[in-house]
């Protein structure tokens, strides 16, 4: 068992002959968990995970370290576990073993958000970290929708938010450039654009509202037509897309689009953050293309 932080920076190992005491501080904890907590990282944070090696192969032998003839018949191969700072027992325990999960490690310099992927619109919520934070350099430069963010106190409060799988497909990803040589930039964590707008409400970084799931899937299509994924002409710069984002001269905003169609659900129980985000994000064209879920979206 191999023990990281919440940026990524290797603790230190279990010793095996302390995992029967931390599986049972983790199983104890597991079941403190609650619905309302489960995915609401905002009320009990992400501060780590333990990653399961179980195949662990050596290429001299070839033969895995562990388990060897046993191997074949495990249910389950190598895994790992998303530590939440809920898990009192658990945390406590490998502080006792001399792995602090609150140890100095690498520093993060920037951090850098961008808008969802398609693939973060097929939601597939799950207890464990759905890939180690390596380095992401190319899905920075591939995004022409990014804002970087530098100071120090924002970036710790977007990392106490944040969590390291997609939580709904409202989510903001996050990446975060940082001093070390081997992986200067790590990611991809993600963070409710709800949590996110709040949080920068009086930054200079304005950001666009991101659909809640029903207002996309139950609301949105229903009022499109069916011709709405159409090709763009041309792959735009970062400088017109982000322009395009925020054109409601020549689109029709979030908030407009709603009030056209008595979507008046869609400002109750919003924040000031998300009603002002709704307003200046353009949702789709006249001939309802949709901006961003269309023309500007990742793959």
């Amino acid at each position: 068992m191999t023990l990281y932080n919440a940026i990524g920076s290797r603790i230190g190992t279990v010793d095996t002959d302390q995992y029967e005491a931390l599986l049972q501080a983790i199983r104890e904890d597991l079941m403190t968990m609650t619905a309302d907590r489960l995915f609401d990282y905002s009320a009990d944070s992400f501060c780590g995970y333990l990653e399961f090696g179980v195949k662990e192969y050596d290429e001299s032998l070839r033969q895995n370290l562990e388990l060897r003839d046993q191997l074949q018949k495990l249910p389950y191969g190598s895994s790992n576990l998303i530590l939440r700072s809920s898990y009192q027992k658990t945390l406590k325990l490998l502080e006792s073993f001399g792995l602090n999960l609150g140890q100095p490690s690498t520093k993060v310099q920037s951090l850098v958000v961008t808008m969802p992927t398609m693939e973060d619109i097929d939601l597939d919520p799950t207890l464990s970290i759905t890939s180690d934070l390596e380095d992401y350099a190319e899905s920075i430069e591939r995004s022409n929708l990014k804002w970087s963010i530098t100071d120090p106190e924002l970036i710790e409060q977007i990392l106490a938010a944040s969590s390291p799988n997609r939580t709904s497909m409202s989510c903001n990803r996050l990446y975060l450039q940082t001093d070390s040589t081997e992986a200067p930039v790590r990611g991809v964590l993600f963070i409710e654009n709800s949590h996110l707008l709040s949080i920068l409400k009086d930054s200079e970084f304005q950001l666009p509202y991101l659909l809640s799931p029903s207002e996309y899937s139950n609301d949105l299509y229903p009022l499109l037509k069916q011709d709405i994924f159409k090709d763009a002409l041309y792959e735009k710069s970062a400088e017109q897309s982000m322009q395009m984002l925020f054109d409601v001269s020549e689109n029709i905003s979030v908030a407009e689009f709603a009030r056209q169609n008595g979507l008046n659900e869609w400002f109750e129980n919003k924040s000031t953050e998300q009603l002002d985000a709704m307003e200046r994000t353009a949702l789709c064209s006249p001939d309802n293309t949709l901006v961003f879920y269309n023309t500007l979206i990742g793959y």
